[in-house]
């Protein structure tokens, strides 16, 4: 019985564990601005979000993308196919055919 109170205590603090929900990862690709393109001067940014969601801005893109995700360790996986993985304070996103580095923001 006791067994039974532990484990209903440690699921939510379990499933709290796997969000990263108020995190969020700068990209350092190089920036490189350019006339006429838009998203040339942006390094990315991945904010996660509550309800397992993440807004994902690609490095050089201009367009914002809000995406669900699911984590398994430090492997990250989002709803369109794209593979991360967690080591410290660094998010390496497979996307593309690159592999896109993101440092955890202090904000």
């Amino acid at each position: 019985m006791r067994l039974g109170w532990a484990l209903l205590i440690l699921l939510p603090a379990m499933a709290g564990a796997q969000s990263l929900a108020g995190s969020s990862f700068q990209g350092t690709g190089s920036v490189q601005p350019r006339p006429g393109c838009e998203g040339c001067g942006n390094a990315g940014r991945i904010a996660f979000l509550e309800g397992l969601q993440v807004d994902l801005l690609m490095p050089g893109s201009d367009i914002m993308d809000r995406r669900g995700y699911a984590r398994k360790g430090d492997r990250i996986e989002l709803d369109n196919g794209m593979v991360g993985e967690l080591r410290g304070d660094s998010l390496f996103l497979n996307a593309y055919g690159h592999r896109h580095v993101f440092l955890r923001s202090m904000d």
